[in-house]
C-alpha cells in the first residue's frame, strides 16, 4: 500500500479560521470523492414492521419493542430494533447503536443497554454488511466490487445511519 499511497502530512491548524477553511475544504472533498453517489431524490422508507416481539423487554415496565426494515434507498432496506420507553418522556434522547458483523444483539443480549432502557429511545440498527459475518476474502470481493460502482462499503454504512436516524425522526417522532 506504501507505494502506491503518500502518507497525509498532518499540520496543526493556526488559527480557528484556518481550521474552518480546511473543514470545508475536507467536507467538499469528502461529498465529492466518497459521498457523491448519495441518492438526491427522496426514497420512501416503506417501513416493514415484523411480528417480534421483543421477548422479557417488552413484558416488563422497560420499553416498547418494535423490529422494523426500511428503504435505505431504493431496493436496499436495513432492518432495525426501536426501544422507546413505556412512559415515553418527550425529551427522552436517541441512542443510535450502530451493529458490527461480530455484535450479537437481540432482544436476549441486551444487558448492557439495561441502564437506558426507560430513560433513552435506542435503535439498534443494522446497515448493509453487518446481518452476517463473511470471511475475509468474501468481504474483499464485496469491497472491490463496490469499489467498481463508485461506492464503498463505508460510505454505504453512513448513508444508511443517516437514513436510520432520519427514519427515527420523520416515522417515530
Amino acid at each position: 500500500q506504501n507505494q502506491f499511497t503518500t502518507t497525509a502530512n498532518l499540520k496543526k491548524p493556526a488559527s480557528r479560521s484556518a481550521w474552518e477553511k480546511r473543514r470545508s475544504e475536507l467536507i467538499a472533498q469528502l461529498k465529492d470523492k466518497v459521498f457523491r453517489w448519495f441518492p438526491t431524490e427522496a426514497i420512501p422508507f416503506e417501513t416493514k414492521v415484523s411480528k417480534s416481539t421483543g421477548g422479557w423487554i417488552s413484558r416488563y415496565d422497560y420499553t416498547d419493542f418494535k423490529e422494523v426494515s426500511f428503504q435505505s434507498e431504493t431496493g436496499v432496506r436495513i432492518r432495525a430494533q426501536l426501544l422507546t420507553p413505556k412512559q415515553r418522556p418527550a425529551d427522552a434522547p436517541l441512542l443510535l447503536y450502530v451493529k458490527r458483523p461480530v455484535d450479537t444483539i437481540s432482544f436476549m443480549d441486551v444487558d448492557e443497554l439495561l441502564p437506558l432502557m426507560g430513560r433513552y429511545t435506542v435503535l439498534i440498527l443494522n446497515p448493509r454488511f453487518t446481518e452476517q459475518s463473511m470471511s475475509s476474502a468474501a468481504f474483499t470481493d464485496v469491497e472491490r466490487t463496490a469499489v467498481w460502482s463508485g461506492r464503498t462499503i463505508a460510505a454505504m454504512q453512513v448513508w444508511d445511519i443517516l437514513r436510520a436516524i432520519q427514519w427515527a425522526v420523520d416515522e417515530e417522532k
